[in-house]
């Protein structure tokens, strides 16, 4: 899909889930969650992304807070992803 398939950042997409996603040579975020809602990513491949899930709101968005909200990732790889535990 294209970046608008991507994009978990419009009103009303909490408690989102992506599953059984195949993407490559994203080149960019491999999923975009700009208000920082709380999500599920399950049994999906990722190859090809800059950065997995960027925690980070727009830079127009000053009142998203997802302190609160959980990202879950189930059974999925991403080389981004992966890098990320490694650090952490």
């Amino acid at each position: 899909g294209g970046r608008a398939d991507r994009e978990l950042g419009r009103s009303g997409a909490s408690d989102w889930r992506v599953q059984g996603t195949h993407t490559t040579f994203l080149h960019d975020d491999c999923l975009q969650n700009d208000y920082l809602y709380g999500g599920v990513i399950a049994d999906s491949l990722f190859d090809g992304c800059y950065v997995g899930l960027p925690a980070l709101p727009s830079s127009s968005n000053t009142t998203s807070d997802g302190r609160t909200n959980i990202v879950t990732v189930q059974s999925t790889w991403d080389d981004a992803v992966t890098l990320w535990l490694a650090v952490h």
